[in-house]
């Protein structure tokens, strides 16, 4: 005899289910990869123009191994470079303060390509000496 329960008319449910399962997971899987990968070297681009920075700035050493202004500048491209962001000349500017300090800006634009649709990203840091002076710095060796 033939019954009509759930089990037998729903059988082709779990297939559609899986499908629609794959292609989310797809879906953030292609997000994560395209938006994820920008975010990551801009922070380790971030972390590298502090670091450089504050090298310059808290420099206690002899004068004769301080690092120049150039050099400063010089490694912070580098890295640029090997995270393949694409510097422009105004993008990155140090400067000088009255105390002979670097004041760092860092700001550019990086472009995503969706696969219908185009999307840039706008990535800014400063790194300002003044806002550090009340912290304690500590050195790792």
């Amino acid at each position: 005899m033939y019954y009509r329960n759930s089990l037998y008319w729903n059988k082709g449910d779990a297939k559609v289910k899986l499908l629609i399962f794959v292609i989310i997971v797809a879906i953030i899987v292609f997000l994560v990869m395209t938006v994820g990968g920008p975010y990551y070297a801009h922070y380790s681009l971030s972390e590298t123009m502090d670091r450089e920075i504050g090298k310059f700035n808290t420099w206690d050493g002899s004068a004769r191994n301080r690092p120049t202004e150039e050099t400063v500048k010089a490694n912070i491209l580098k890295q640029a470079k090997f995270e393949e962001i694409n510097l422009k000349d105004g993008e990155l500017v140090l400067s000088k303060n009255e105390k002979g300090l670097i004041k760092g800006t860092l700001k550019y634009t990086r472009p995503l390509n969706f696969i219908v649709y185009e999307y840039d990203l706008d990535f800014e840091h400063v790194y300002d000496p003044k806002e550090l002076a009340g912290k304690k710095v500590t050195k790792v060796f």
